[in-house]
């Protein structure tokens, strides 16, 4: 005969029963632990840098001045905008100018520092245009033109030729 060891393995079970016809209630419970299962010796470091508890140092770098500006105008488009923009490193001035889709220019000028904030001064160039809105037709194609098929001649176009032997005649 030859033993097999067999690991315990923990197991949980409860059970109401409830006879109704002869009244009995009782409640069933049971549990066993099994020892911790087998963990291995090995375990890698983890590939990734733990969480910091302390904050990241605050770095106190002073902004820097700088100065840009672009514009576009496209004709075909009708694109129209224009940015400008400089700093000293504290006080940022600058402006920009944007077509807007009734007709008017918008133009914004605006300084922003720590102080006093954003601060914005916007104008409008021109008269809003709100045309009337008409309605093109829809173009519908015209029918195709319905053309019956032709009649033709309902003969057949070829002759049989004639048999070029006679064929047999049986007779019972």
């Amino acid at each position: 005969m030859k033993y097999q060891y067999k690991e315990p393995k923990p197991f949980a079970y409860d059970y109401f029963v409830s006879d109704h016809y002869t009244g009995t209630n009782f409640v069933k419970k049971e549990e066993t632990t099994a020892p911790a299962p087998y963990t291995p010796v090995y375990r890698p470091a983890p590939a990734y840098k733990p969480a910091s508890y302390y904050p990241e140092p605050k770095y106190n770098e002073e902004a820097k001045p700088f100065a840009y500006d672009y514009a576009v105008n496209d004709h075909y488009s009708g694109a129209d905008f224009a940015k400008k923009e400089e700093s000293d490193g504290h006080n940022t001035q600058g402006y920009y100018s944007v077509a807007l889709p009734d007709g008017r220019v918008q133009h914004v000028k605006y300084v922003a520092d720590n102080y006093g904030g954003y601060n914005a001064d916007v104008t409008y160039e021109g008269e809003a245009q709100f045309p009337q809105y008409h309605p093109t037709p829809v173009y519908n194609a015209a029918a195709p033109a319905y053309n019956p098929a032709a009649v033709h001649n309902s003969s057949p176009v070829y002759k049989i030729a004639a048999l070029a032997h006679k064929p047999a005649t049986y007779s019972a």
